[in-house]
């Protein structure tokens, strides 16, 4: 995490037929405005089962040919001495994810996925190896194990969970569940989140505030825009559009036959790779993308 590549060469070194961008990340004007760490992931990212990111609800996933989008609640439960209950159980808010030091309380996990080191200082850092908590350090960024994982502990939650590790815990591990809107468990081996969704069961959502975008960008501004849905049968609807507003996207893809949508990053990030050449080249190079590749 935290690199960018053009989406032909993404595309290319895993053999993908079709390629499109995928989730929001912090590109450099945004790094530049915010204080942010460069290229970070902003939505949830499932590779192989494996959860690299957590993000936005409106997510798509993947499970060989089955395929949906849904608003989707990830919760991650931890459990140290092999138990999940009270007072073994610890909690986090989602995967290698940057923790703001103006944040009033964080606790995320971090997997060799996010690089050879956390990438800050601040916080306490537990380092988990084989499910055995191996050192406890603060102030100071750590190396990820290659068989384990580091929690930071920040703030108010942080601390209130730091009793729960000790030097030499046993039986360290969490737990990851997903869950629809309606209750339903939503289980895939990939998965990409960005949103808003546009559609449900063919008809048109607006709730985007509800949904938790609020900028004008995706609220009124017209610009370049890619969505992925799905039609009645499955099949899967790309799109990328130029000029237009989210709500106008919504409509496209109802257009085209989904009856399940949602929108992918735009702008820059917007692009679509297919049979070896663009047929919209992005702006920029990108941190991640959906990729779909021939059957093994």
């Amino acid at each position: 995490m935290g690199g960018v590549e053009e989406l032909a060469a993404i595309a290319a070194r895993h053999n993908a037929v079709v390629a499109v961008n995928g989730t929001f990340f912090n590109p450099q004007d945004y790094v530049a405005k915010n204080g942010l760490p460069m290229n970070d992931p902003w939505g949830t990212i499932v590779k192989g089962g494996r959860v690299l990111h957590v993000g936005h609800k409106a997510t798509v996933g993947f499970d060989g040919l089955r395929g949906a989008v849904d608003q989707v609640t990830v919760t991650i439960e931890g459990a140290t001495n092999g138990s999940y209950r009270w007072p073994n159980n610890w909690y986090a808010y989602g995967f290698n994810h940057y923790v703001d030091p103006a944040a009033s309380s964080a606790v995320y996990i971090y997997t060799p996925e996010r690089g050879e080191t956390v990438g800050f200082t601040h916080g306490t850092k537990v380092v988990v190896r084989g499910g055995t908590v191996t050192s406890i350090v603060d102030g100071a960024d750590v190396a990820i194990p290659r068989d384990g994982f580091v929690i930071v502990l920040w703030g108010t939650d942080g601390q209130a969970l730091r009793s729960r590790f000790t030097v030499g815990t046993t039986g360290v591990e969490y737990r990851v569940t997903f869950t629809t809107a309606s209750g339903q468990a939503w289980n895939f081996r990939e998965a990409l989140s960005a949103g808003p969704q546009l559609l449900k069961g063919g008809t048109i959502l607006t709730d985007y505030p509800n949904q938790g975008f609020t900028e004008g960008k995706i609220l009124t501004d017209a610009g370049r825009r890619s969505a992925i849905g799905f039609d009645a049968a499955g099949n899967i609807i790309l799109a990328v559009v130029d000029a237009v507003r989210v709500s106008d996207l919504a409509r496209i893809m109802k257009e085209l036959g989904a009856v399940d949508a949602m929108n992918l990053d735009g702008g820059a990030s917007s692009g679509l790779w297919v049979n070896g050449e663009y047929v919209v080249r992005p702006g920029r190079n990108l941190s991640n993308a959906l990729l779909f590749v021939p059957a093994r």
